[in-house]
Order: structure tokens, then C-alpha cells, then sequence
């Protein structure tokens, strides 16, 4: 014990003498203990290690945070963070939280990412001022339906290749299997037949396709309706109850073209008056406008003749149509859809592209370029000397992935209560895409412009609650604004706002 205690006297002695020499500057004090020991080295830093997830998700059009990274030290050392690069980098800000944000909202139908997957990929760097570590971090942006529901309403109606409305509250018509034309109501989705074609013995008649069909207008109770047909190979323009009585079903036809080599044909209405377009995928008659070329790659105008039994001499039979050429160089058209000023889109499939073009059809001797442009790309020299050439609105490669086209069969500028398509360009395609585009007043048809790289593919907004839209083949709005969507299996879809339907007057 009294050992003990004279250590502790001795150490506390040599203590204040160290204390003493430093004090007058003196140094020679040795340091230590009594075991002898020495100081412990410094130890060498690390890097911070990342502890949050490489992956996160977010709802598209998000104006929040996506991401908050975190890391630890090994050193305790503050560690910041910054974005080192990464395929998608440029979409990417911190915030003042230290939050990674989109620096705009992100558009799931526009998708912007480096590889079009609608994953954004950006490389995250942690550092604790000496040293840092990266990580990569996978942003995925999912599909908001933006108030969009897709209701199938009606099925079983065959084959089907047009629709119309018939411009009363929800009244519509579908060309099904063979002759018949049924009436359907968009609302409740009730079916029955608006007419039967028939032959003479009143049957209904085999081997005919309705092809297109278009309003014509009303009258009271009974409404008249273009319908474009073909039967063995030659495609015809019937008008029903456009005759004598409005009050039957008094139908007035004519023949157009053949088709038996595959002509494509399209029927659209623009200002009450019906617009035929037929196809020369050969080219070789699409610029030529004499009688000894047919009607082959142009549009024409078929209005009825007000007087179609005029007693002239060389008349045989009543002339129900007057026809007026409007239009040449065309290669396969696909249908017609109206818009706002005046304009009237016809949508024309070439062979490496698909086109939409915006005209006001009231003027005659447009040309659509065929076989000279397909597209605005120029096939034969001599196209730029064409008169009255007509610049597509749209062009869309030929295919079937997002951005193509195997056909454009709806076109129209959506007017109704969804604020989900809202002044928007909608079109629907034959390979089963929908896209929209932002609508914009133009200053006049021909002004029309639909940037391909800004159309919002919208098919994950499209799903139906029931069947499939993977072949449409025309889309329309009924009078109260509601749009539908026919596919070509016989299925008839409403798109329309989740919950219960509110019939709209």
C-alpha cells in the first residue's frame, strides 16, 4: 500500500516538473507512461459507403422529390452528394433538402429517358470531402391514367371496318358482317339494325363489305347516311334515304372505281358533303386527272344532284351524284377526320411512310405528291414543280413500333369532357396505337403542323376494362362529345371517366 501511494507522489512530482520546464519554453520533458507505450498511427480514411436503394418510383407528372440518397463514414466525415452522370443526368436537379427532383414534371406517353423505357438512369456521387463512391440509381416514372377510362360497350358485330355518328346525342352506326349497317347507342350500348342491303328477291346480299360510312343529315326523326361498299372488287357510293322519301329506306347508289387489285378506298363528310378518295400504289395514273385514267389516286367530291332525273337527251338513268375531282397523288388512303378551322385530315399510307395532311376541301386542285413525295421525302424528280402541292401535317414512318404507322384510321381534335385529352389532337392507328398531340389554333388548314416527336403515346391510358384495341379501324364523336373507338374484331369501346357513365345531352 505505501508502495502504491509513493509511485502515485513520485508520478504527481515528475508531473509539475514537466509542467514548470514548459512553462519557461524548456522542452527535454519526456513523454509516456510508466509501461513505456507510444502514440497510435493515424488511421487511413475511407470512402462513404451508400446505404440507400439503387432503384425508386415515381407517378408521372410529379412536381416532388424522387430520391434521397444516403451514405455513411466510416470517419463520421459530413458527406454530400452531386450527380456524376448517367444516361439520363440532364433530367435530374438536387434540391436545397438535398433531394434529387425532375427538373420538369416527367410525361410517362412522352417518355424522354435515353432508351425510351420510361427508366431513368442517373449516377449519384457521395463524398466526404477526400474521397467518394458513386451509385447508380434507376428513376422509374409510371403511367397515371389522367382521369381516362376505357369501357367496351358492345361486342359480336362481326368484322367490322367503319363507324359514324349520326349526329344525335349518342346515336351511332357500325358496318358489321356482310350487308347489314346496325344502330347503336353509346350510352347503354342497345343495338339494333339502322339497314339491311338487300337483293331483289329482299334477301340479304352475299359478298358485300361496308368499307366506310358517313351522317349525311336529318331530317326530324330519320337521319341519312353515306355508306361506301364493295362487292366483287367494285366499290360503290349508296346514299340511304337520300331519295325520293325520306320517310324509307330508299337507297341511291353509283359505282366508283374497281378494286379487285386491292385499291385502297376511304369515304369521309366535310360540310355536309361526301369525300371519296381512291388509291394507285403503282403511281401511274395518281397524277394524270383524264378520264382514260380513272379515278385512280385521286379525291373526289360527291354531292347529290339536286335534279337527278333531268330529261337530257344522253341521260339513261337518274344521276344521283354530281361528281367534281378535287384532289390528285394519292397512294392508299385510309379515312378522313374533321377538325376546327375548316381543315379536314386525310390520313394516306405510302410505302415507307404514313401521312395525315390538313386541307379546307371547299378549294379544288390540291395534290398530295404521290408518286413523286411518299412523305416529304421525294421519290421521282419533279415533285417540287407539282401545283398546289400539299405538305403533310404529320409523317410517321411505316411500322408498327410507337412512333409508326400502319394506317392512321381516327384523327380528330377532342371536344369533349375529359380533361385528361383536353384540346388535344387524338388519332388512332391500325397497328393499335393511340396518341395525342397538344391542339393549337392554326391560322388556316394548311397551317396544321403535328410534330411526330411531341405525339404522347397514350396506349397504357387506352386499356379497356374488357377485350383489346389492337386493330382499330375508326374513331368518332357522337354529338354530345363522347368518344368511341371501333376495332376490327367487332368490339366498340367508350372512352369515358372511371365510375359510373353520366349520359351527357
Amino acid at each position: 500500500m505505501m508502495a502504491e501511494w509513493n509511485r502515485g507522489v513520485v508520478g504527481r512530482s515528475r508531473g509539475l516538473a514537466c509542467a514548470a520546464l514548459l512553462a519557461l519554453g524548456m522542452t527535454g520533458c519526456g513523454g509516456g507512461s510508466d509501461s513505456g507505450g507510444s502514440p497510435s498511427p493515424a488511421q487511413p480514411n475511407s470512402a462513404p459507403t451508400f446505404t440507400s436503394s439503387g432503384q425508386a418510383s415515381v407517378a408521372e407528372n410529379t412536381t416532388d422529390p424522387v430520391y434521397r440518397p444516403a451514405a455513411t463514414d466510416a470517419q463520421h466525415d459530413t458527406v454530400t452528394y452531386s450527380i456524376a452522370g448517367g444516361a439520363d443526368a440532364a433530367f435530374f436537379a438536387f434540391g436545397a433538402g438535398g433531394e434529387l427532383s425532375f427538373r420538369q414534371p416527367p410525361n410517362y406517353d412522352l417518355y424522354a429517358d435515353g432508351n425510351g423505357d420510361n427508366v431513368y438512369e442517373v449516377t449519384l456521387s457521395a463524398s466526404d470531402g477526400k474521397a467518394s463512391t458513386n451509385q447508380t440509381v434507376s428513376i422509374t416514372v409510371t403511367n397515371d391514367r389522367e382521369g381516362i377510362a376505357v369501357k367496351r360497350i358492345a361486342t359480336g358485330l362481326g368484322v367490322t371496318r367503319a363507324i359514324a355518328s349520326l349526329e344525335d346525342t349518342h346515336q351511332l352506326v357500325v358496318a358489321g358482317n356482310g350487308s347489314v349497317v346496325y344502330r347503336i347507342n353509346g350510352a347503354t350500348g342497345e343495338r339494333s339494325t339502322f339497314h339491311m342491303f338487300t337483293d331483289a328477291s329482299g334477301r340479304s346480299v352475299d359478298g358485300m363489305t361496308v368499307l366506310g360510312l358517313a351522317w349525311a343529315y336529318t331530317f326530324g326523326p330519320n337521319k341519312s347516311l353515306y355508306v361506301l361498299k364493295e362487292k366483287g372488287g367494285m366499290a360503290s357510293i349508296a346514299c340511304i334515304r337520300c331519295g325520293v322519301s325520306l320517310y324509307n329506306d330508299t337507297v341511291v347508289e353509283a359505282d366508283i372505281a374497281s378494286v379487285a387489285d386491292g385499291t385502297a378506298i376511304a369515304m369521309g363528310l366535310y360540310s355536309g358533303s361526301v369525300f371519296v378518295a381512291v388509291g394507285d400504289k403503282a403511281g401511274a395514273r395518281a397524277q394524270d386527272s383524264g378520264a382514260a385514267a380513272g379515278p385512280y389516286g385521286k379525291l373526289y367530291n360527291y354531292p347529290l344532284d339536286p335534279d337527278p332525273f333531268n330529261s337530257a337527251p344522253n341521260r339513261v338513268t337518274p344521276h344521283y351524284f354530281d361528281v367534281r375531282l378535287v384532289g390528285l397523288g394519292l397512294h392508299a388512303p385510309v379515312s378522313f377526320g374533321t377538325l376546327d378551322q375548316n381543315a379536314f385530315m386525310i390520313a394516306d399510307q405510302g410505302e415507307a411512310f404514313g401521312e395525315l395532311s390538313a386541307r379546307d376541301l371547299r378549294f379544288d386542285g390540291m395534290n398530295f405528291g404521290w408518286p413523286y413525295f411518299d412523305g416529304t421525302q421525294e421519290r421521282n424528280a419533279g415533285g417540287a414543280a407539282l401545283a398546289n402541292l400539299v405538305t403533310p401535317s404529320l409523317v410517321l414512318p411505316s411500322g408498327a413500333n410507337r412512333r409508326e404507322s400502319q394506317g392512321i384510321v381516327g384523327a380528330l381534335v377532342y371536344r369533349g369532357r375529359l380533361t385528361g385529352l383536353a384540346s388535344s389532337y387524338v388519332l388512332a392507328d391500325r397497328n393499335g396505337h393511340v396518341w395525342t398531340a397538344p391542339w393549337s389554333m392554326p391560322t388556316g388548314p394548311s397551317n396544321v403542323r403535328i410534330d411526330a416527336s411531341r405525339l404522347e403515346v397514350r396506349d397504357a391510358d387506352f386499356i379497356p376494362d374488357a377485350g383489346t384495341i389492337d386493330s382499330p379501324v375508326g374513331m368518332v364523336l357522337d354529338a354530345a362529345g363522347d368518344l368511341y373507338i371501333l376495332d376490327s374484331d367487332g368490339e366498340l369501346f367508350r372512352v369515358d371517366a372511371p365510375g359510373p357513365y353520366t349520359i351527357s345531352t
